[in-house]
């Protein structure tokens, strides 16, 4: 089993959280020890943390079990297998009673990143996403 940290459209409430998680095991809510940089971005203004520990605010979210066919599909639905897609990332969190997981996150690296909108945040909860269903497509 995996344990993964979800900081944004994953997380319980948001756009894209039935979708993948909802059968999943929630292990609860959890912080990073590290603090990140957690920034909206896009015209869909998705959330996008970069793997630069040191930078940022500590960043909360929650942490969910989940079996390899799952990350696969996780993998797949955060583009994982292209350059400029997401990458699983090791990092440790703690939740409010100072359990430490060490556990993988997704962040993309911050030079494929070309329109950022926001400061950095600790805590995702923008609910201007634009869910892939809405996207208008270019032709």
């Amino acid at each position: 089993m995996h344990q993964v940290f979800v900081y944004g459209t994953l997380k319980f409430g948001f756009a894209n959280h039935d979708k993948m998680l909802k059968e999943e095991r929630f292990l609860g809510s959890y912080v990073t020890i590290d603090q990140y940089p957690l920034v909206i971005t896009g015209p869909w203004n998705s959330p996008v943390m970069f793997p630069e520990p040191g930078i940022g605010d500590f960043v909360f979210g929650e942490v969910y079990e989940v079996n390899e066919i799952k990350l696969k599909q996780l993998d797949e639905f955060e583009y994982v297998n292209l350059p400029q897609g997401f990458r699983r990332i090791k990092l440790r969190v703690k939740s409010h009673t100072d359990e430490v997981l060490i556990v993988e996150a997704y962040m993309r690296l911050r030079k494929f990143i070309k329109d950022i909108r926001s400061e950095y945040i600790s805590n995702y909860q923008d609910k201007n996403y634009v869910h892939e269903s809405l996207r208008r497509v270019s032709k």
